[in-house]
Formats: C-alpha cells, sequence, structure tokens
C-alpha cells in the first residue's frame, strides 16, 4: 500500500471514528499526496483522470460525512440544555 492509499484511509477512519480535529489533518495531508501525484502524471493520462475523480468522491465524502455527523452532535448536545439549566438551579438553590 502506497503513501497516498494510507492517508486515504486515515482519512476515512478519522471520518468515520468522529475526530473531528484529525479529519482536517488527515484532509489535509491527503490532498497534498494527490497534489503531489497529480503532477508526476502526464495530463489527460487514465491514471490523472482516476486520481481526480477518486480525490473528489473521497474528499466530497469526508465533508458530507462529517457535517452531517457535527450536525447531529450538535443536537444532541442542545438536547442537554434543560439539564444545564437544572444544575445551574441546583447550584443557585444550594447554601453554601
Amino acid at each position: 500500500m502506497g503513501e497516498l492509499e494510507r492517508a486515504a484511509g486515515g482519512l476515512r477512519e478519522a471520518v468515520t471514528a468522529e475526530k473531528f480535529a484529525q479529519v482536517e489533518k488527515a484532509a489535509v495531508e491527503y490532498a497534498r499526496l494527490v497534489v503531489q501525484q497529480w503532477h508526476r502524471l502526464a495530463a489527460g493520462s487514465p491514471e490523472a483522470k482516476r486520481l481526480s475523480s477518486e480525490a473528489l468522491e473521497l474528499l466530497t465524502w469526508a465533508l458530507e460525512t462529517t457535517r452531517a455527523r457535527r450536525t447531529a452532535l450538535a443536537a444532541r448536545l442542545v438536547a442537554l440544555r434543560p439539564l444545564l439549566a437544572y444544575i445551574r438551579n441546583q447550584r443557585l438553590e444550594r447554601p453554601t
């Protein structure tokens, strides 16, 4: 397995595991390797077309999946607001 394939796997893994900080680093590294590989290929070659297609597909999936998962996480956290209000009220009502 080459460096580009390992980077693609690392990006997929970070997205799937919802390690959002790692997703950004993995995406940047993957994109860097794609560009590096792109410059080694002949323009318009089948390999260059395949590389661009695969990169576009993976980066689009990573973006859409990360957005959806972060939105779902935010919704779950918003659901905690009543609990936070209850805790705040309990702290204020408790004598010190």
